[in-house]
């Protein structure tokens, strides 16, 4: 007998999104409040840029780190956005943000090395960390602090061992945004320990209320050790075009361009010249999901509060709640357990909090439309107080 295939994890999101998708093929009524995506129609842009694209003959291999055109026109959203000073040579485009990571990940980091995680946390992060060798520390942050971590949090977990440090501001699944001074903080901490900083910004656009959105990239200073990740999906609403991007040192870009050409060769053409479009169209489409994204969580949190009888603060990005499963009466379920039920007996999906790090804790998103959300959280608080 040949050697059994190695066991990885599932990424539990999309395990459950899949679920949710092969439940309703099979004509089950399913309210999701589980998918990590805005659920916004597809911008009539994106649509005519592809087809003037592939009307123009552009349906071949592409370069392996991304158009030019795009690259020039990602590195001027990051100079726009975050005063950088980003050049073409300086992007990467990637299939997906989390494929960034992963590269990022693997061309950073050897056997052995361990990374730091503030807790809650993305919930690829440790597989990813883990895949290439290295060892994931989570630091655990407490939700009477408001989830937020300080450089001195972090100390403790330092060792000679430590390489990279995650940051994640725009949280998922917290939605927790760092301050400008907060970031700088950890980026003195990153230099004086002699660390390079991974920062997730994909849900940068998506900051709501007077919050401020402070990039790691924008200090020149650090900008040497600092990997900032960039998503289509969120910013843009193209979750199923997965086109994301990768920003950092020209040495940083090519390590990761040639580990992309052995892995995937590049990213889709098609997805690319949509990609164009949407920077192009960034001041018009940008504000439309994040005023949509805001509506949908004022939405679904009053809902939700007058369902249930409580109050309860906001996520300051992202389109999450991250709740404690007391507030449900889980009778001493667990997070799984608790998912389990509630889908099989009121067909509502939503996330278990333990692979973000918090197994008292279920994730939902507010992505979904209001008519949806309404119906969702309806269905759920009549649940919750029948058990």
């Amino acid at each position: 007998m040949p050697q059994e295939p190695k066991f990885f994890k599932n990424s539990t999101t999309v395990a459950i999104h899949g679920l949710v998708q092969n439940l309703r093929a099979e004509g089950q009524r399913i309210y999701s409040l589980s998918a990590g995506e805005p659920m916004v129609d597809t911008a009539h842009f994106y649509k005519t840029a592809v087809d003037e694209a592939i009307e123009a003959g552009h349906t071949f291999y592409p370069p392996a780190a991304g158009i030019p055109e795009l690259r020039r026109a990602s590195s001027e959203w990051m100079n726009r956005e975050f005063q950088t000073d980003y050049q073409p040579k300086h992007a990467l485009v990637t299939g997906g943000g989390k494929f960034a990571i992963y590269l990022t990940l693997l061309s950073l980091l050897k056997t052995g090395d361990e990374v730091l995680i503030p807790s809650p946390h993305y919930l690829s992060y440790p597989q990813m960390i883990e895949l290439v060798g290295a060892k994931p520390i989570p630091v655990p942050a407490s939700s009477e602090k408001g989830w937020r971590l300080t450089p001195e949090d972090l100390e403790p977990f330092c060792t000679s061992k430590t390489r990279l440090l995650v940051l994640n501001s725009g949280t998922n699944p917290t939605g927790l945004v760092y301050s400008k001074e907060e970031i700088e903080a950890f980026l003195d901490f990153a230099e004086r320990h002699d660390l390079w900083v991974l920062s997730d910004e994909v849900y940068s656009g998506l900051v709501y209320d007077d919050f401020s959105y402070f990039s790691c990239a924008t200090p020149p200073r650090t900008r040497d050790r600092v990997a900032v990740i960039q998503s289509a999906s969120k910013t843009f609403g193209m979750t199923g075009w997965r086109l994301g991007f990768l920003f950092g040192s020209e040495a940083l870009i090519q390590s990761c361009e040639a580990l992309q050409s052995q892995i995937l060769t590049s990213t889709s053409i098609v997805s690319q010249w949509a990609g164009l479009s949407a920077f192009q169209q960034a001041e018009k489409i940008t504000p439309m999901i994040k005023k949509t994204m805001q509506e949908r969580r004022d939405i679904f949190y009053n809902a939700l509060e007058k369902g249930l009888g409580v109050s309860l603060s906001r996520p300051a990005s992202a389109f999450y709640a991250f709740l404690p499963l007391s507030l449900f009466g889980s009778s001493g379920l667990s997070d799984v357990e608790w998912c389990q039920k509630i889908l099989k007996e009121a067909h509502v999906a939503t996330v278990p909090g333990s692979p973000f790090g918090r197994a008292d804790y279920v994730r939902m998103s507010f992505g979904e439309k209001p008519e949806e959300l309404l119906e969702a959280v309806d269905v759920l608080c009549k649940w919750v107080k029948k058990n």
